[in-house]
């Protein structure tokens, strides 16, 4: 090793005689030799003095610039925070920054401001790892690849299920049927449903909406929502070898009672629910708890995991139905939601106005207060010359069926209303024929609203 000593040898300590030092000169220090060389670097002549190979100096470790090759063993194991050995120490100065392993504390100024990319003041220069990303000041440069995500705007319209925490009724708050409760929500074709009731959970935070659904229980006794497929046989985002996640909450222990093998399942329809293609040919296992909420320790959070579709649509399946086996007594359920990834990810809730559109894409009732016309005949003996044209609230998946009368009042108008037909329906809106006994402009009112039905 090499220290710098005084090129004068009356500055040496212990101090030598008077001179300038020669190249070869050789001083004792603290008991390692050393030999002058003569640098020649101007002004001065600059002298490095190297210390010569001794079995003495080879069994000590100086204060600066050396390094441990062996170990350091304390007595007796230490105390404290001591260790009984510590492998290779090296002393390091804390007035510089390792290349690698450390952390600068204070500011790296460089002069002049830099160049390119360089900063004229650089903070808190940290050495960081190549191959990962800082979780804060950084950027990615490659793919990041993650099984499902919690939050935030990345994560939006994740869950493929529509009214998922049942905040839409277009039906009614109370249906005593087996078919459409809230809206998206039927039961099978089969099931013994004697009621839906929409329900309001004040003292479940965790679930505050949901649908109580009575049933006994039977092996039939199942609610569903079908989604609709991109096109007919196309699975969309239901490939071969996707990676699913169904979860929900409820009231009542489900698992006793869930003897569902297989909760997706793609169909030609949900009504005839016909051609029945089973997406996870192993089927399921029934689903676990994977939380509690803090208030009401009778409600739980279940989830199906691991929902790996193996098989293809048949090539008329329009849908995948999403099955929920139903307890033997009534049960409240709220926020289920089918996404993407092995993890059961809090609810998504989208708002209000998004969530109602998507509902009116399949259904929705006609509600208009008045509507203006004018030209309807003026014998009376027919419903006929005149129509009017009223737009949906939302376009409809395909041409609706309209279910109801319809009723009008007149407001005004010189003659008398004799009657009113549909005429023309197309998925953007419905064509109403009005007849009068008496030609002009009339005001009419709708009495009672129709419904239009795009179900799948």
């Amino acid at each position: 090793m090499a220290i710098d000593f005084p090129s004068n040898r009356d500055q040496l300590v212990p101090p030598q005689p008077a001179g300038p030092i020669q190249d070869g000169d050789v001083y004792i220090y603290q008991g390692t030799t050393y030999t002058a060389k003569i640098l020649g670097i101007p002004p001065d002549d600059s002298v490095q003095w190297n210390a010569a190979t001794s079995a003495g100096n080879e069994g000590y470790v100086l204060k600066v610039g050396d390094t441990m090759t062996g170990q350091l063993t304390l007595p007796g194991g230490g105390t404290g925070k001591q260790a009984a050995t510590v492998d290779q120490v090296t002393a390091v100065d804390t007035a510089s920054v390792a290349k690698a392993g450390d952390t600068m504390t204070g500011q790296l100024t460089l002069p002049g401001g830099g160049t390119g990319n360089q900063a004229a003041t650089v903070n808190q220069v940290n050495a960081v790892s190549t191959a990962s990303v800082a979780k804060a000041g950084d950027t990615m440069t490659g793919n990041l690849t993650v099984p499902s995500l919690n939050g935030g705007p990345l994560s939006g319209m994740r869950n493929v299920l529509i009214n998922s925490d049942f905040r839409i009724w277009q039906r009614g708050t109370v249906v005593t049927s087996s078919e459409f409760g809230p809206d998206r929500w039927r039961g099978a074709v089969s099931a013994a449903i004697s009621e839906w009731r929409q329900r309001v959970n004040g003292n479940v935070p965790e679930c505050p909406l949901a649908a109580e659904v009575t049933s006994p229980g039977g092996a039939s006794d199942f609610i569903f929502q079908p989604i609709e497929l991109p096109a007919t046989g196309n699975p969309g985002p239901f490939a071969i070898g996707t990676t699913w996640t169904f979860s929900f909450w409820a009231n009542v222990d489900m698992i006793p009672n869930w003897d569902m093998s297989h909760c997706l399942q793609f169909a030609d329809g949900s009504t005839a629910a016909t051609n029945l293609t089973n997406a996870v040919s192993g089927g399921n296992a029934p689903p676990v708890v994977v939380e509690t909420s803090a208030s009401d320790p009778n409600w739980k959070r279940y989830a199906i995991k691991n929902l790996v579709i193996d098989t293809a649509p048949a090539a008329s399946n329009t849908l995948l139905a999403v099955r929920l086996k139903l307890p033997t007594t009534a049960v409240r359920l709220g926020q289920c939601q089918l996404e993407p990834g092995p993890v059961a990810t809090p609810l998504e809730i989208r708002p209000i106005a998004t969530e109602l559109a998507l509902c009116q894409r399949y259904y929705q009732k006609f509600e208009v207060a008045s509507v203006l016309f004018g030209g309807s005949v003026a014998d009376g003996t027919a419903v006929g010359g005149s129509h009017t044209y009223m737009p949906f609230n939302t376009a409809m998946r395909a041409i609706p069926t309209a279910l109801g009368n319809v009723t009008f009042t007149k407001e005004k108008g010189p003659g008398t209303i004799t009657g009113v037909a549909f005429w023309q329906a197309d998925p953007h809106g419905c064509r109403f024929n009005i007849g009068a006994n008496a030609a002009g402009i009339y005001v009419v009112r709708v009495t009672q609203q129709p419904w239009f039905d795009a179900e799948l």
